[in-house]
């Protein structure tokens, strides 16, 4: 193998008669697998012996013996050697061993011989042992000469790599029972997918049997260096090991505690690296496949639900070739998308195991610290530097008991302050620990160097460099050369990972060179850094300017990390984690709707009283409520403009998106499991639906039992489930007692249902309480007909159609009513439609349905309460769907459900694709809606229609705050009443002296670091500090901006466990003190407390929300909120920990746990609690600050003002 070109890959080893060999397999430059051996590499570890009694020492390990297995373990040889030891250069043994196992079974021997005071070395696994020895570095370029390894220059190898996925019969994950049904492979020049059944793609292998697909897959990845996988470790390997096992085949499957591999091929779970290494930088809700590479790659998986109702086993049992090709095209796409997510993440790690000498394997299944200790490691033996060990089980228990204070965050002492600038740095504590030379070699007892902490002295030597302070400084040093010659990129980032990732390695209680003095000093320094820095940056003053703002109630479009299309209110996503929500935008170059991600969400104090009312604009296509310097988009000379709010008049044509784009999550005929939909009432599965009786013969086991009904719950339990814990064979669902009603758990998602749900939202109603029931009617005999036919098939009942007379009319109608609590609890929870008149909505099956869905939803909703007819009259023939509703969502929804459908062309050849809006004046609320085409051709456009603004009006907000969203790329997004576009914050920037913000930065930046970087973030002109504790309290300031936007942290109004009247309260007086206005602050509080006592506080702002964070049942002490839980709980409503109470403090009881009831049930509140201990305790929280106590909040009493 003389003068050969080689790429190492992995390394492993085989003993063979008794001798290691190890084993480097990788590839030549033809691309040809070959295996570097070699048989004289021996394991080893080391004993720090008394330096003045080495070599008898020496003599007694020679000579040490270990019985194994009736075996003999002796020492192969020992050796004396110089290697460094915290700083000081020591003789140490060497001690050698026959087989890399010895070296476990000699290491406490040689521990207790007398002499010896340490063991190191002894715990590193034989094949890495090699590769930190020789510093192999995967994939780069090695010439083999004389059978030694030499690394040439040159570019890393490109290694080969294909993803593979597995499905399997059924959803089961025992593979002893279950079988594999096909195996795809992808890779940038093969597409195979290998089955055992009929297939007509061109890139199926069909193969006689289960046993001979497998053998074929193995087979066939010998070619590859790399097999992708998505969870292969947790699920594709181990099933394939499994059915491998079964079948009687040879396979080359390895199962470890890290993970699963391939003996012939290195496996690589992206799973793991999505997870471990790239957490915090992808945005998404969680680390589905689907979702992954959406972010990634913008592709996600087939939607074929597979393993949904054993869809996948069915299809598989009918031998339908159509419809296995289905299932084959599925498995192919799962390795598609896994494979072009590999090409986007494997070059950092290709990075990481060519910097850090793991191959790919480990790699991917370390965290940072694992990586950061790695490459410490593979350092360590390059200087000579003996390896600390590993912590035992009781130095972990120790480390675990010990903190450091962190990072800094400036808070003044409590007060008012002026002129606050928020900075930031870059590469703080790396830089710190550099410049400073803080590593575990450098504390010493007379160091130069002092960090006071907390009365603690921690001393640090300047005169040597530090181990770690010298890699970190390395680090940081090539990254700089390599962004300056290739700008940023992987090579640039795995330094910069591993360099930040050391500081944090130091005070990791599991890391082997764990450092709490080192780690301490360093933030404590850190801290130093910013109060210096912020000091400086007080007495400069800057601006931040923001953009535009809506109302709380106003509903916008957003597509979920699932792909849903939602409605929600505006300031309702302000709540939420917002990072996972597009929201739909215009295109104004293309002049198409897309979903954008959202950036951030806003929220903004407004007060009407200072700052103007909203804008109301009522147009032909919709309405928006938005401030007076929002800007909209106004069609004007044949273009889209920008303008404020303020400026338009009546007349004027604003932007309405007349299409969104297609979402088909839902399709007809798939089969929907309602067992997986939310509802806050607690249901079981069944395995039946039987109704037991009071007394008779049990069912089960055929005896008969007075008690009938108790014989079954307490001997028949495996007959019903919580809904949480389901199962397959849990057919039905239902309440806790089966004479509520069960229903089926597995439903069609057909156009019969789609009509059902339509003709609910029409006229519909559902009753909740002793008798909940659906109820239908209508006039119209052959509708209520078609609802009985459906339900009557459902429930295997055959329930009356009840006759009357409406009073009103004289007309005959005609009702079907079905009373089953689940039934009404799948349709108002479930389904999530709501019961009330104005609270139906459009449920998300609908609304992200097929057209086939959609359009039987329309028929359904307009059967009930709208109408579908032609309209000759105007000059014009259109076909239009008309109807009214005081329901805000369902108009929206439906509205939505109108556009997203294509209706063709009008009489005149213009496009139907815009909704009328009309309002009544008598009763706004209601709206008339109508689908319509263009009047006028020069105005008809694709993606958007002109909505003539009919009346602008000035209107209060429905709340003190007004929100805004900014969007990625277009900067717009559209108010879901109509789709009127309205224009979004485009980013916080700076104005004013930008060329004084630059120099101040250039200052402060000259007297750091070189590596350290001050960012500026933004400028407050006043704020508030309450102050907080060192460590464990959280930290409560609220700052206010030059344009009046306030920056909370602490406060008791973003918490949710406290009063909406508690929190407008703390609120106001925030707003009230950071605009100057402090005697304004008291006089409202004492107004609030007026209102309260008078008994003038409306029911909602009452209600105090807290979260369950165990069980219920684990709850010792009974806290208002557990009271009410389980007061809940006896009514059949499902609690479980992360259930959210909602409760008022009424005036029934003695405790204030007895006074707590459900907010709907309370019938009046405690005025004394809610001032003493809600209103006066949040406003305190800033007034104390200026000197007020609580006596000067009591109605009558004078305020302070002297400060």
């Amino acid at each position: 193998m003389d003068k050969i070109m080689f790429y190492p890959l992995y390394a492993d080893y085989e003993i063979l008669n008794k001798k290691p060999i190890i084993k480097i397999f990788g590839r030549n430059e033809k691309g040809e697998k070959i295996v570097f051996e070699d048989k004289n590499f021996e394991p080893y570890f080391y004993a720090i012996p008394e330096q003045d009694k080495i070599e008898e020492i020496k003599k007694r390990i020679e000579n040490l013996v270990v019985k194994h297995n009736e075996e003999k373990i002796k020492i192969k040889r020992v050796e004396i050697v110089e290697r460094i030891e915290i700083n000081k250069k020591l003789k140490v043994l060497k001690i050698f061993c026959y087989l890399p196992r010895d070296v476990s079974l000699l290491k406490e021997e040689v521990r207790h011989t007398k002499g010896v005071l340490h063991k190191r070395e002894y715990d590193i696994p034989f094949a890495k042992r090699y590769c930190i020895d020789k510093q192999i570095s995967f994939l780069s370029p090695y010439k083999i000469e004389n059978n030694e390894l030499k690394k040439q220059e040159g570019k890393l190898y490109n290694p080969n790599v294909a993803a593979f996925d597995i499905e399997i019969y059924k959803p089961s994950f025992d593979a002893k029972e279950n079988k594999i049904i096909c195996i795809g492979i992808y890779s940038r020049d093969k597409k195979i997918v290998f089955t055992w059944k009929p297939s007509n793609l061109k890139e199926a292998v069909v193969l006689k049997d289960e046993k001979e697909m497998i053998k074929k897959f193995f087979e066939s990845i010998d070619e590859f260096d790399i097999l992708l996988s998505y969870n292969g470790d947790n699920f594709d390997l181990p099933f394939l090991k499994i059915r491998a096992e079964e079948l009687k085949l040879q396979h080359p499957v390895v199962l470890s505690r890290r993970g699963a591999n391939f003996k012939n091929c290195l496996h690589v779970d992206l799973y793991n690296i999505v997870s471990k290494h790239l957490s915090a930088e992808i945005k998404t809700k969680s680390f589905k496949l689907d979702e992954v590479a959406k972010f990634f790659i913008g592709e996600g998986k087939d939607e074929l639900k597979l393993y949904e109702n054993n869809l996948g086993k069915d299809i598989w049992d009918s031998g339908d070739i159509k419809k296995i090709d289905e299932i084959l095209n599925y498995n192919l796409q799962d390795c598609k998308i896994t494979y072009l997510v590999g090409e986007k993440v494997l070059p950092l790690e290709y990075r990481f195991s060519n910097l850090i000498g793991l191959d790919l394997y480990d790699v991917t299944r370390s965290g940072f610290s694992q990586l950061v200790e790695n490459y410490l490691i593979k350092e360590s033996v390059r200087k000579g530097i003996l390896i600390n060990n590993k912590p035992t089980d009781k130095e972990l228990e120790k480390r675990r008991e010990q903190t450091y204070i962190g990072g800094y965050v400036h808070e003044p002492k409590p007060g008012i302050y002026e002129g606050i600038h928020v900075l930031d740095f870059k590469s703080l504590y790396p830089s710190i620990l550099v410049s400073h030379n803080i590593s575990p070699d450098t504390l010493d007892e007379n160091g130069e160097l002092e960090v006071k902490i907390n009365g603690k002295v921690n001393k640090f030597t300047q005169k040597r460099k530090g181990f770690i302070v010298d890699i970190v400084d390395n680090l940081i040093k090539k990254r700089m050369e390599i962004k300056k010659k290739q700008g940023k990129g992987v090579n640039e980032k795995a330094l910069k990972l591993l360099a930040n990732s050391t500081y944090g390695y130091l005070g990791f209680f599991a890391a082997r060179w764990y450092c709490l003095e080192c780690a301490e000093s360093i933030t404590a320094l850190g801290r130093k850094y910013i109060k210096e820095t912020i000091e400086k940056a007080e007495k400069s003053g800057f601006k931040v300017v923001y953009g535009d703002s809506l109302d709380y109630s106003r509903r916008i479009i957003v597509k979920d990390n699932e792909g849903k299309i939602k409605i929600i209110k505006i300031g309702e996503l302000a709540e939420l984690n917002w990072n996972n929500y597009k929201t739909l935008t215009f295109d104004l170059k293309t002049q198409k709707v897309n979903f954008s991600k959202i950036k951030r969400v806003i929220r903004k104090p407004y007060d009407y009283k200072e700052k103007g009312k909203l804008v109301k604009i009522t147009t032909t296509r919709g309405q928006t409520i938005v401030t007076p310097q929002h800007s909209l988009y106004k069609y004007e000379n044949g273009k889209i403009i920008l303008t404020d709010s303020s400026k338009l008049k009546e007349g004027d044509f604003l932007i309405s998106l007349s299409k969104i784009p297609a979402n088909q999550k839902f399709k007809v005929n798939s089969i929907i499991d309602i067992a997986k939909l939310n509802y806050r009432s607690e249901l079981y599965g069944y395995k039946d639906n039987l109704v037991i009786s009071k007394e008779g013969i049990c069912p089960y086991c055929k005896k008969r039992y007075k008690w009938l009904r108790e014989h079954v719950y307490s001997k028949h339990k495996d007959k019903k489930i919580s809904i949480d814990k389901i199962k397959d064979e849990y057919k039905y669902i239902g309440f806790k007692y089966g004479r509520t009603g069960r229903i089926p758990r597995f439903w069609k998602i057909d156009e019969d249902l789609a009509w059902i749900i339509g003709y609910y939202c029409g006229d519909g109603s559902a009753t909740i309480g002793r008798k909940s029931m659906l109820s239908f009617g209508s006039s119209n005999k052959k509708y209520i007909i078609k609802v009985k036919k459906f339900f009557d098939r459902i429930l295997n009942k055959n329930l009356k159609i009840i006759e009357s007379i409406d009073k009103r009319t004289g007309n005959k109608m005609y009702y079907y009513r079905v009373q089953n609590k689940t039934l009404v609890a799948l349709f108002v929870e479930g389904f999530g439609m709501g019961k009330g008149c104005n609270n139906k909505k459009v449920p998300d099956i609908i609304l992200n349905g097929d057209e086939k869905l959609k359009k039987s939803f329309l028929k359904g909703y307009f059967d009930s309460d709208g109408s579908n007819e032609k309209d000759w009259g105007r000059g014009y023939k259109s076909n239009y769907f008309r109807f009214t509703t005081n329901s805000k969502d369902l108009a929206i929804g439906v509205h939505l459900l109108l556009k997203s459908i294509n209706f063709g062309k009008n009489s005149f050849g213009r496009k139907i694709n815009t909704v009328a809006w009309g309002y009544r004046k008598d009763k706004p609320k209601i709206s008339n809606l109508r689908l319509t085409a263009s009047k006028n051709k020069k105005y008809e456009f694709e993606d958007f229609s002109l909505a003539k603004v009919n009346k602008i009006e000035l209107v209060k907000p429905t709340k003190n705050f007004v929100y805004d969203i900014e969007v990625e790329k277009y900067h717009n997004f559209a108010d879901a009443e109509g789709l009127v576009l309205v224009h979004n914050t485009d980013s916080t920037m700076l104005v004013g002296e930008k060329e004084k913000v630059k120099k101040f930065l250039e200052e402060i930046n000259k007297e750091l670091p070189k590596i350290m970087e001050l960012e500026y973030e933004g400028f407050y002109k006043r704020g508030i500090f309450v102050g907080g504790a060192e460590r464990g309290t959280k930290k409560r300031y609220a700052l206010i901006d030059e344009k009046g936007n306030i920056e909370i942290k602490g406060f008791e109004f973003v918490r949710g466990d406290w009063s909406d009247i508690a929190k407008e309260t703390q609120e106001k007086v925030l707003e009230f003190v950071l605009n100057n206005k402090k005697e304004e602050a008291i006089q409202f509080v004492k107004e609030i407390i007026k209102k309260i006592k008078k008994g003038n506080i409306e029911k909602e702002k009452l209600i105090i929300s807290r979260q369950l964070t165990k069980k219920l049942k684990e709850y010792g002490t009974i806290a208002p909120h557990v009271k009410v839980a389980r007061d809940l709980e006896k009514t059949g409503i499902k609690i479980n920990r992360g259930t959210i109470i909602q409760y008022i403090i009424t005036k029934d009881g003695k405790t204030i746990s007895e006074k707590a009831k459900w907010y709907e049930e309370a019938k009046n509140y405690d005025a004394d609690y809610y001032i003493n201990n809600q209103v006066i305790p949040a406003a305190l929280r800033i007034l104390r600050v200026l000197g007020y106590s609580k006596n000067d909040l009591y109605v009558g009493q004078s305020s302070l003002i002297g400060f």
